[in-house]
């Protein structure tokens, strides 16, 4: 007798129980470790003057594992009897030790019975000095194992030029009802930079004799004057020992009103970038 074939309908169904499997038995993404960079140095005595050993390497595992991997160079300094490493990871501890001046490579595996997010590697030395009194110093650095990779940091974004824009004008006499000097322009620079650009119309009012506009930007200084109702463009560039964050603009103007006595008035912007 003939063996039927299957139906278009099975051939599917077992096609797609085989797609399903398959799928099954795809590999979960595994969890990824994180390196702890280590460099710890330890001193005491006096002032903790005296060095007494030092400890550099790395710590490696991933978060809910059980066991770190490390390897240390540890330095016994002017330490009396030993300089001492131990890394503490959950349950589990390793410690090493080396004689004054001398230095070893140590490596190995931390093992603990609980899950791994958090540890620390302590480093010790001691010494009689001062007083003849044997004390042991310590210092401590914490090691993270965290639950994911942390993000890229963004890339900082560079500098970039700005121009800020100003119209200042300085009043005074009775009630500040005197314009006495105008200036309108504008400064460009990049913060952080050392050089800026400004350029302004300075116009003197009702002053008397002079209008002045004084534009600073960082340790650089600038000032233009006109006279009585003179107007005039100023351009130029200032130079700073050190770099400009923003800058300032004065606009100042004299007069003798009211009751005759000579008074100057100022104005001042400030600007950001």
């Amino acid at each position: 007798m003939a063996t039927p074939r299957p139906t278009r309908t099975l051939r599917f169904l077992l096609a797609a129980g085989l797609i399903a499997a398959s799928g099954a038995l795809l590999p979960v993404t595994a969890a990824q470790a994180a390196t702890n960079t280590v460099s710890l140095a330890v001193k005491g005595g006096s002032n903790h003057s005296i060095a007494l050993g030092t400890a550099s390497g790395t710590v490696t595992g991933t978060a809910g594992g059980t066991s770190v991997t490390y390897a240390l160079t540890l330095c016994g300094q002017s330490t009396y009897p030993n300089t001492r490493v131990t890394i503490n990871v959950g349950t589990g501890t390793a410690s090493h030790w080396v004689s004054p001046s001398a230095c070893e490579t140590v490596t190995g595996t931390v093992t603990s019975s609980t899950a791994v997010t958090t540890g620390s590697v302590t480093l010790s030395g001691s010494t009689f000095y001062p007083g003849n009194t044997h004390t042991t110093y310590t210092s401590t650095q914490q090691l993270f194992f965290p639950t994911s990779p942390p993000p890229t940091p963004r890339p900082t974004p560079s500098p970039t030029q700005a121009t800020r824009t100003f119209d200042v004008t300085a009043t005074g006499g009775a009630n500040n009802s005197i314009a006495l000097g105008r200036a309108v322009g504008s400064v460009t620079a990049t913060r952080g930079a050392t050089t800026a650009t400004y350029s302004v119309n300075l116009c003197g009012q009702s002053t008397y004799p002079s209008s002045n506009v004084k534009i600073v930007a960082g340790s650089a200084t600038v000032t233009h004057t006109v006279y009585y109702q003179a107007c005039q463009t100023f351009t130029g560039t200032l130079r700073s020992t050190h770099g400009i964050s923003g800058a300032t603009v004065t606009v100042s103007g004299s007069t003798f009103y009211p009751a005759n006595t000579y008074t100057t008035y100022t104005k001042t912007r400030s600007l950001y970038f």
